[in-house]
């Protein structure tokens, strides 16, 4: 008796699970929201006066590279699952945001020149920004990140940053 009544109550359990759904007594039908299209949306960069001008001169290069990185990384998502309607939507943004990345690059190098900074930094931050460049330039959904840009990149921030630490 035991196990038919073990073996009634599991078979109950299962079939309770796969009964189906009800639709709301209302007799108005449930629909999913609207998801927004996906656009680029750029993050300006927020001068810290309290910050030497070469720190603030690699903040505002790292975050549009690092929102270029993620929006290439989402458009090989969609390359890999074969989302073509989305492919072009990822590409689009990706080229938005690499826009965004030199409009944001040309303001940080202008900013740069009008301060007086160490030659040492100035030398740094060149190449920062030329690594920068080179890393944006690597950035596609068809194809992997180049670790090798980005890791050159990072080491020219690394130095740049060092360098302002143990020049003040």
């Amino acid at each position: 008796m035991r196990t038919t009544l073990a073996t009634f109550l599991i078979a109950a359990t299962i079939l309770a699970g796969c009964a189906p759904i009800q639709p709301p007594s209302n007799g108005s039908v449930a629909t999913a929201p609207k998801k927004e299209p996906h656009v680029f949306k750029p993050r300006p960069f927020t001068y810290d006066k309290e910050s030497p001008e070469a720190t603030n001169f690699a903040s505002q290069l790292d975050m549009p590279a690092f929102q270029c990185d993620l929006e290439a990384m989402l458009g090989r998502s969609a390359v890999r699952y074969g989302l073509r309607d989305q492919e072009q939507v990822y590409g689009n943004s990706l080229s938005e945001c690499i826009k965004f990345a030199y409009s944001q690059g040309n303001e940080a190098v202008t900013r740069l020149k009008a301060a007086k900074i160490p030659a040492k930094q100035l030398d740094l931050s060149k190449d920062l920004y030329a690594k920068w460049s080179a890393y944006l330039g690597t950035m596609s959904p068809y194809r992997m990140p180049d670790n090798r840009a980005k890791a050159e990149y990072q080491a020219a921030r690394q130095a740049l940053s060092t360098e302002v630490k143990f020049s003040n």
